[in-house]
C-alpha cells in the first residue's frame, strides 16, 4: 500500500475566466477600473497567470516547449481496440485519454518486458461508457499492431467489494495514473466518476480512488488482469476550504450556475523520497474561491502595473 501526501494544485473558476480571449482575437481586461476593490493576495501558493499564458504562444518557437509535429495521415487505430456493446456484440471501442505505466522517476516502466497503458475506452454510442482497459505491448516490437488488449482493469462488482460509501456509486471510470512500485506491483491512481442523475441526488462527485492491478503471464506473449486488490477512496475535496467538494457545486445550482466541478487527473510524482499526488481541482474557501470579487486580485493577472 502506498501512503501519499496531496499536493495543493489548484486551478480557480475565476482565474480560468479571466484568461478568456475575445472574439477579435484579443484578450479582454476585465480589471480596468482601478479603485479600493483592488487587492493582491498569494494565498501562500503559486499561480499561473495571465501573463504567463500570453507568453505560450511565443514559446512554440523554443525547442523545449514546442508541441510535437508529426503526420496525421499516418495516425492507425490500434486493431486490438475491441471490446462489447451492452448486449454482448463485439464492437470497436473509442478509445481516448491513456497513460503509461512509469518508474517513480517518471521513465516508462519495463514490466517483465512488456510496455503497459492504461487507457480510457468505451461504445462510441454511448458516451457515459467510460472505463480503464490495459494494452501492452513486447518490448522491442513497434508496429502498432502489437499492441494487445487485456481488456478492463475493473469488474462492475470490484466496487462493492471494499464497502466503501464513496466507490459504491462509481458511475464511470476516468484519468489518471500508474507507477511501478518498488516491490514490483503495478498502482494504479485514477478518478471515480460518480452518475450524473439530480433527480436521486447524484451530480458526477468526482473521487481521487486507487488500486493494486494483479497481472499474470499465460504465455511467453500474452498478460492477464488477475483483478484487483486495496481498491479505495483516497479524496473527494473534503471540507471545501481547500478545495472545492461537490456540495458546493450543488448549493450554487450545479450545472445551471454555469460551474464546472473538478477534483480528477491524479497523477503520481515521487521526488527526493517524498511521494505525491498531482491533480485538478477548483479552489476553496480559503484559497480564492471563485466569483467576481476574485477578478481584482492583481496576483492572478501577474506582468506590471499597467498589464493590470
Amino acid at each position: 500500500m502506498i501512503k501519499s501526501k496531496i499536493v495543493k494544485f489548484l486551478l480557480s473558476t475565476s482565474f480560468t475566466t479571466a484568461l478568456l480571449v475575445g472574439v477579435g482575437g484579443g484578450t479582454l481586461t476585465f480589471a480596468k477600473e482601478k479603485g479600493s476593490m483592488d487587492y493582491k493576495e498569494t494565498y501562500g501558493i503559486s499561480h499561473i497567470t495571465r501573463y504567463d499564458m500570453l507568453k505560450i504562444p511565443g514559446q512554440q518557437n523554443s525547442p523545449q516547449f514546442k508541441v510535437p509535429q508529426f503526420d496525421a495521415s499516418t495516425i492507425k487505430d490500434i486493431s486490438s481496440a475491441k471490446g462489447y456493446d451492452e448486449w454482448g456484440n463485439l464492437i470497436d471501442l473509442d478509445v481516448w485519454d491513456s497513460w503509461p505505466l512509469q518508474n517513480a522517476d517518471g521513465t516508462v516502466a519495463n514490466y517483465h518486458g512488456y510496455n503497459i497503458v492504461f487507457a480510457l475506452a468505451g461504445d462510441p454510442k454511448r458516451g457515459w461508457d467510460t472505463h480503464i482497459y490495459l494494452f501492452y505491448q513486447k518490448i522491442g516490437d513497434t508496429s502498432i499492431d502489437s499492441w494487445k488488449n487485456a481488456g478492463r482493469v475493473f469488474k462492475d462488482s470490484d466496487k462493492f467489494i471494499p464497502n466503501d460509501p464513496i466507490l459504491k456509486n462509481q458511475a464511470e471510470e476516468w484519468s489518471g495514473s500508474a507507477t511501478l512500485t518498488s516491490n514490483g506491483k503495478v498502482r494504479l491512481f485514477y478518478t471515480d466518476r460518480d452518475s450524473w442523475s439530480p433527480d436521486s441526488g447524484h451530480y458526477g462527485k468526482q473521487t481521487i480512488t486507487t488500486a493494486q492491478v494483479n497481472l499474470s503471464e499465460l504465455a511467453s506473449d500474452t498478460l492477464k488482469i488477475d483483478g484487483v486488490e486495496d481498491l479505495k477512496s483516497i479524496f473527494d475535496g473534503g471540507d471545501g476550504t481547500i478545495y472545492q467538494n461537490v456540495q458546493q457545486f450543488i448549493d450554487e445550482g450545479a450545472n445551471l450556475s454555469g460551474d464546472n466541478h473538478t477534483l480528477r487527473d491524479p497523477h503520481y510524482v515521487e521526488d527526493n523520497g517524498h511521494k505525491y499526488l498531482v491533480f485538478e481541482a477548483n479552489t476553496g474557501t480559503e484559497d480564492g474561491y471563485q466569483g467576481d470579487n476574485s477578478l481584482y486580485n492583481k496576483v492572478y493577472y501577474g506582468g506590471s502595473q499597467v498589464f493590470f
